[in-house]
């Protein structure tokens, strides 16, 4: 998918949330801002050749330094308290890629959940002077595999306390249309983990507004 902000859906009990152009309000609870982005792991960069018109397939390095570090600026200067990234790979958070990442990982717990170590995936970071806290030293990783559309679509689980709201905050990396069952099932595991609960899924769903998203919504806990 491209880079950029992504959907964001929101499902819970007692909190109050704001940012990526959703917002549920309740004046008793903490209000908690958040933000998701789809950063395009270089390796992905392959299928944006015609965008980006680098000499080979990927981009150069220089405009994946450029990016991740703006990404980085973005993330750092918003602040806020919960920021749910897709086909976010190690190296997004490597100096040597992304000159932000220090301030980065000076300001937020990082909860990255890849197929493998180096591989691109989602990640969840908490804020660490904010106003959500992450109640879990790791996160529950959901996906990667043939099952939920390839090794990239992965969901992180993290449980997070705000006050006295507790939620999940999960950043999910769908698969595209064309393997909707895939998709599906990957929210199935979702919701398996969460259950009942408050919780926010963020992420890149690979679905417009419509039909597919309808079914989708029909279909699962998303709804």
């Amino acid at each position: 998918g491209a880079a950029g902000m992504g959907t964001l859906a929101i499902l819970l009990g007692s909190a109050s949330f704001s940012g990526g152009g959703t917002e549920r309000r309740d004046e008793d609870a903490p209000r908690v801002s958040m933000m998701t982005w789809n950063v395009l792991a270089r390796p992905f960069t392959k299928y944006n050749r015609e965008f980006h018109r680098a000499s080979g397939k990927l981009e150069e390095p220089s405009q994946t330094r450029e990016r991740y570090t703006m990404a980085g600026q973005e993330i750092v200067q918003r602040g806020y308290d919960l920021v749910f990234l897709q086909e976010c790979e190690a190296a997004f958070l490597q100096p040597e890629w992304n000159l932000a990442a220090a301030k980065l990982l000076l300001e937020y717990h990082v909860f990255r959940c890849p197929q493998d170590r180096e591989d691109p995936g989602t990640a969840v970071l908490v804020k660490k002077q904010g106003r959500a806290v992450a109640a879990a030293v790791a996160p529950i990783c959901l996906g990667g595999t043939d099952e939920t559309g390839g090794w990239s679509k992965v969901a992180t689980v993290v449980p997070v306390q705000a006050a006295s709201a507790k939620f999940a905050a999960v950043s999910t990396h769908f698969t595209w249309d064309g393997a909707a069952e895939q998709r599906l099932h990957h929210a199935s595991l979702i919701k398996d983990v969460v259950g009942d609960g408050s919780v926010v899924v963020a992420g890149d769903f690979n679905c417009e507004p419509g039909p597919s998203l309808d079914k989708l919504e029909a279909s699962s806990f998303l709804g």
